[in-house]
């Protein structure tokens, strides 16, 4: 199959599209995720019809599901029950007429449209994604796509550690939400569809193919469309300089404070303060909290070193807050972040 056929084919309603489309039709709001769960996984043998969804009965058991659900996934989803076993990303496509609710994850989520657009809504911030666009969500952040009715978007689920593993250029700005405009670039079209289309035929070495093809998509993207970067957030960062002391905070997040960095770029430290926080939306202090908390879940995955050691590594006294953080970030302590993320 050319690309050009599976952008066609992809842009064809699927089994849980055409069921939302005609909910949509019948009740003006399309398929909720639990009775997309309900179609997906619970629905009685034989075809599952927007009536056998309806019945009382199956909307008792949609209810006993959405609880299930919600308290298997109380905060962060994780990334083992959404990237296959054995798999360092997952691409799908993101289905229309199915309202997925806002949530946040453990993993990095890269959403490419393709055609149409797509609502994203980033935390506060609303955002528009146009054909060629490419967002970039970083684990614990909150949001909600609904695509148009003729929406192609493939979004792309990237296990955290894997990520933070590849050598990709300004790779410590990814700590927030980012957008890329590509427009209608032949090569960013042709990669996506590649992903797709390799994970889809399952054929041998795939794997290790989708993960190279990945890295070169978002290397291209930095290499060309760097200028079009803008940070989905409700106060974004809006100069080379905030992007220059971002850099060096990262770079210097073991020991680096307030006042050295003040120091460094010749600011008065309340007035970097300020600045901080009206560019980012976040104070110094929980910047530098999210940056060491990044670097801790690339050492927990590629060292072995013990915790205590980790913890000063990063620029963490105290071991006690380290752990609540970190549990409050990723939703996991960091052992049990090593564990699921061991090295091979």
């Amino acid at each position: 199959m050319t690309h050009a056929e599976l952008l066609e084919d992809l842009l064809t309603l699927n089994q849980y599209e055409s069921m939302g489309y005609e909910h949509f039709a019948r009740c003006g709001k399309p398929l909720s995720f639990v009775q997309f769960l309900y179609a997906a996984y619970l629905c009685p043998e034989g075809p599952c019809t927007l009536d056998t969804i309806l019945a009382p009965e199956a909307v008792a058991q949609q209810d006993e599901l959405l609880l299930k659900f919600r308290r298997a996934f109380a905060g962060n989803l994780p990334e083992e029950s959404f990237i296959q076993q054995g798999r360092m990303l997952e691409v799908d496509k993101l289905l229309r007429y199915v309202d997925i609710p806002a949530h946040r994850h453990s993993f990095v989520e890269c959403a490419f449209v393709l055609r149409g657009t797509c609502n994203h809504m980033v935390g506060e911030y609303p955002y528009v994604q146009e054909q060629g666009s490419c967002t970039i969500i970083p684990d614990g952040v909150t949001h909600y796509l609904v695509p148009s009715p003729d929406c192609v978007c493939l979004t792309v689920k990237v296990r955290d550690a894997e990520f933070n593993k590849m050598d990709i250029p300004n790779l410590p700005y990814f700590i927030y939400p980012v957008s890329f405009q590509g427009g209608a670039d032949p090569f960013i079209r042709h990669m996506v569809l590649s992903l797709y289309q390799q994970q889809a035929q399952g054929l041998p070495y795939h794997e290790r193919i989708i993960g190279q093809l990945f890295q070169t998509l978002l290397t291209y993207i930095m290499q060309n469309y760097r200028d079009t970067l803008e940070y989905l957030a409700p106060r974004t960062v809006q100069d080379s300089q905030m992007l220059e002391i971002l850099d060096y905070t990262f770079e210097n997040h073991q020991t680096i404070t307030l006042q050295a960095l003040a120091e460094h770029f010749h600011y008065n430290p309340a007035y970097l303060s300020n600045l901080i926080h009206k560019q980012t939306g976040q104070t110094f202090s929980a910047l530098l909290r999210d940056f060491r908390l990044k670097q801790a879940a690339r050492l927990l995955t590629d060292t072995k070193l013990p915790l205590n050691d980790l913890c000063a590594a990063v620029g963490y006294k105290d071991p006690s807050q380290f752990i609540r953080n970190f549990k409050a970030l990723y939703g996991t302590t960091p052992l049990k972040y090593r564990n699921q993320n061991k090295l091979s």
